[in-house]
């Protein structure tokens, strides 16, 4: 795992803290859309898991206990968006592979949307 320094659970690791970069630099509406994909994606593969009899329990760890009762409190920038920390908080729950799978996706289809935005700028300049 790629380690960053940082006190919130989602800084632990340099992919997760730049999945959240990107999705705070896109407009709202994007960032609701991204919740509900995120959402979308975390029922598909908790489906699969039911499936395929893979019911092992998942422990959270101290930092993601901590990061739901922060949510509560609405202490960082996408718990005061509903979608976003609906999303953060299911997402937060699954087993770490399934979690930096989604976050991976998420984050490529983010910087490739970003990429043809830029291009597209540049053509009309």
């Amino acid at each position: 795992m790629l380690k960053v320094c940082g006190r919130r659970w989602y800084d632990q690791d340099i992919r997760v803290a730049k999945f959240l970069r990107l999705i705070e630099q896109v407009p709202e509406k994007a960032q609701e859309e991204l919740s509900q994909m995120i959402i979308e994606f975390v029922n598909l593969i908790r489906k699969t898991n039911e499936e395929n009899k893979d019911n092992n329990f998942v422990s959270l760890g101290k930092e993601r206990v901590l990061g739901l009762y922060q949510a509560a409190n609405k202490r960082r920038w996408y718990d005061k968006k509903p979608e976003l920390k609906s999303a953060m908080n299911t997402l937060s729950t699954l087993q770490i592979e399934d979690y930096l799978r989604i976050v991976q996706g998420v984050t490529e289809t983010i910087e490739a949307v970003l990429q043809e935005q830029q291009r597209e700028e540049l053509q009309a300049n």
